[in-house]
């Protein structure tokens, strides 16, 4: 197994544990440790530290018989100084307690009674956080499977990794050890989260000069985080607003960082990617600002619907990621899964339109027609399962022709080739058809084939289209852990847009590394005959300015076997008696 595929294995690993994890986590919140509740609200006044009932409703009254106004004096016998400390200490009970609760009335001292019941209005919340979590981590996953070597896909990963902890584990405090798994993942995800979204923009699109010259700073960023958060949680839990603070300082710097690296940028498809990019981040994270700002009065007035919508908002991030990998190419990384995309697509659709429909209709006609909220969300469920299929073939025939139409004209060049090449008889003739009709299908700014020479024991070049055919550097020799050999290993495409970014060209030899700058080679291509590397194709930039996709490697790919396969290409190769194996 190759090092790229251990990369591959461990990532696939990682995260196939996190999903489990978090989908363990769905079901345990779900059916087994639900949020309960005593359908109580309480607010701490400033003057007095005591913490009174606001907003009973008159169902709550006449069960209870507490009123708006009164003053919790003590739970079973134990006084409560805020509702922090009331959510901790309900968690210690069991669907179905009645719990006693002394409250003080004016001059009167009373006592009630209630039932603790299970928090419906938190299950749509915990599905769509764990939802919008999960797409995190798929998206981020998909994007370092395809480049497990690239430093900023691995960076990805991480910032997608952070998200998902943060958002994708719904955890009480309950006191069982699965309960406290789940809280500790939460914690970290906090801590680590916003200095990960300022960490990943200080290398993407560009990186800031100071991580070229002290890499190790790297510490610096994520230190305050820590600091801040043990002294705003645990020394001090009064100062909680600090921690806001710094998470608002690390996202203001993220995106500063953002704006400038675009204004530098002069590819305008990588432009265009960046600005959905910076939208994507403006819907998905300035509700979550306002949230966190405001969080008692949006809570208060609207109820948790309004938290599971920012948590929905916060797709637009990874789904405006995703979009511009698979449109423009971003960070020279395709999703190329093309199922993933369809379905994950898929289940945004569906759980959104569940949502809408439970929320926005559920209520209505539990009351107009008197059902039961089972049998209602029975309907719902059912009414999701019949456009299960054309919703399916709508995204489908969507993302076909917005990422996949070329597929569809390369057919076309491969078919046109294939009928070309059989009445060629010259080889120098069947080379220049490859190389015209790749510079013409993808409007390549320079194209180079290189066949292996047994004399010289070189990969001397052919043909070339945009270059100086006499220029002497065109030719490649077999180096220890040159490119050569690399592509002798991987039997696969190279790509070198950010050759310094990606570890497997960490020990690549500097002379070819100059040659790959000095060329503008982007994209370097085997040809393989009888399972030996007889020759490369290797292309410059794109006139667009777009990255090669999987569509442009598969294309090259087989035309390359198709040229191999002619009768007079293949008597040329067998005519230099040794190839290298």
């Amino acid at each position: 197994m190759t090092k790229r595929n251990h990369w591959k294995l461990f990532f696939s690993i990682f995260t196939l544990i996190f999903i489990c994890s978090s989908l363990v986590n769905v079901i345990d919140n779900l059916y087994y440790h639900p949020p309960l509740t005593d359908h109580f609200s309480w607010r701490l006044d400033p003057q007095t530290k005591q913490l009174y009932f606001e907003n009973i409703y008159q169902e709550i009254r006449e069960q209870t018989g507490v009123q708006t106004g009164d003053t919790l004096i003590a739970i079973n016998g134990t006084q409560m100084k805020s509702q922090h400390e009331i959510k901790k200490y309900l968690s210690n009970f069991k669907l179905g307690d009645i719990l006693s609760y002394t409250i003080k009335r004016q001059e009167q001292t009373l006592t009630v009674y209630s039932t603790l019941k299970k928090q419906a209005e938190y299950l749509p919340l915990i599905l769509i956080a764990a939802f919008v979590g999960l797409l995190f981590l798929i998206v981020g996953y998909l994007v370092v499977l395809k480049k497990p070597f690239m430093r900023t896909a691995r960076l990805f990963y991480l910032f997608c990794f952070t998200f998902f902890l943060t958002i994708g584990f719904h955890s009480s405090w309950m006191p069982n050890p699965l309960q406290m798994v789940f809280m500790a993942a939460q914690l970290i995800g906090i801590i680590l989260w916003a200095p990960t979204i300022l960490y990943f923009f200080m290398n993407f699109p560009a990186k800031v000069p100071l991580l070229h010259k002290h890499p190790n700073s790297v510490i610096f960023i994520y230190l305050p985080s820590l600091t801040i958060f043990i002294y705003s949680f645990i020394v001090n839990p009064e100062v909680k607003f600090l921690f806001n603070i710094l998470v608002f300082i690390y996202i203001g710097l993220a995106f500063l960082n953002l704006l400038k690296s675009r204004v530098k940028i002069k590819n305008p498809h990588e432009k265009k990617s960046l600005q959905l990019i910076l939208w994507g981040l403006i819907l998905g994270l300035l509700p979550l600002g306002c949230l966190v700002i405001m969080s008692d009065l949006i809570i208060n007035r609207f109820g948790l619907t309004a938290v599971a919508i920012v948590y929905g908002c916060m797709s637009f991030v990874p789904l405006t990621f995703g979009y511009s990998i698979m449109r423009y190419g971003l960070m020279d990384v395709e999703i190329i899964v093309k199922k993933s995309l369809i379905y994950s697509t898929l289940t945004t659709t569906i759980v959104l339109l569940y949502f809408l429909l439970v929320v926005g209709l559920g209520g209505f006609i539990v009351r107009r027609f008197g059902i039961s909220s089972e049998a209602a969300n029975l309907l719902f469920l059912l009414i999701v399962a019949l456009l299960f299929q054309p919703v399916r073939n709508g995204i489908q025939t969507i993302i076909d022709r917005k990422f996949y139409r070329d597929r569809y004209e390369y057919q076309k060049t491969l078919l046109s080739l294939s009928q070309k090449l059989p009445g060629l008889v010259n080889i120098k003739d069947i080379l220049k058809r490859v190389s015209e009709t790749i510079s013409n299908a993808m409007h390549v700014s320079n194209v180079m084939i290189h066949l292996y020479d047994k004399q010289s024991q070189t990969y001397k070049n052919q043909l070339s289209i945009g270059i100086d055919e006499k220029n002497e550097e065109l030719g490649w020799q077999e180096k220890p852990k040159g490119l050569v050999e690399i592509i002798k290993n991987e039997k696969n495409c190279c790509i070198f847009y950010k050759i310094e970014e990606d570890n497997r060209y960490n020990e690549l030899p500097v002379a070819d590394k100059v040659k790959i700058e000095k060329l503008g080679i982007v994209l370097s291509v085997p040809m393989f005959y009888q399972n030996s590397l007889i020759g490369l194709i290797n292309l410059g930039q794109k006139q667009s300015g777009q990255a090669y996709n999987q569509e442009d490697m598969d294309l090259l790919q087989t035309m390359a076997l198709t040229a191999d396969e002619n009768q007079i290409f293949s008597d040329f190769v067998v005519a230099t008696d040794e190839c290298v194996v």
